[in-house]
């Protein structure tokens, strides 16, 4: 049987850049990225490689599935749901965290404190940008191990914005000389 929906997984986690912490919890006096940005960091990507997510309530869990939408095939995520109390708050809540951590596991994202990029003036490269990257190295056969560290990074998804429109715009004159070279 053959596993589409892991290779478009893979894909998946090439585009993705890390998911932003940008909801404050008052209690801890911490930052973490609630389930609206990870949903937002996640949907687009999705979409562009094939997947579906889902989550459905059953039975006291979260069930969460990542459904390719070509092949059929899904994996799924069964988590627990923990009540500290049996009402409908504590059953809203548990559902959110579960959804929120479901999703970040299933899809192997990382979050990143951007605290430091948000007073600077700092953002990270977006999905599009990431995957105009990727497809200009392969074009280019550029060493990839050689760019990223020229950008001291240690993956495209971790590029800032500024550097990643640098990126593109270095890496198409050369796919546009290698082109002109090829005549």
């Amino acid at each position: 049987m053959s596993k589409e929906v892991y290779k478009k997984l893979f894909e998946l986690r090439k585009i993705i850049g890390k998911v932003a912490k940008g909801a404050n919890n008052p209690f801890f006096k911490t930052k973490y990225a609630d389930l609206n940005s990870v949903i937002d960091a996640t949907d687009g990507a999705l979409e562009e490689v094939g997947l579906l997510y889902i989550d459905r309530v059953y039975d006291n869990t979260l069930v969460s599935e990542v459904i390719d939408i070509d092949s059929g095939e899904s994996v799924q995520n069964v988590s627990p749901l923990i009540l500290g109390k049996q009402d409908m708050q504590q059953l809203g809540s548990a559902i959110t965290y579960a959804r929120r951590y479901a999703r970040m596991t299933m899809l192997g994202l990382q979050s990143v404190d951007d605290d430091g990029a948000n007073a600077s003036g700092t953002t990270f490269a977006k999905p599009k940008q990431i995957k105009t990257i990727n497809e200009l190295l392969l074009a280019t056969k550029t060493d990839t191990v050689k760019f990223l560290q020229y950008f001291h990074v240690d993956a495209v998804k971790n590029l800032t914005e500024q550097a990643a429109n640098a990126a593109i715009k270095t890496l198409t004159l050369k796919k546009e000389k290698g082109v002109k070279d090829e005549k």
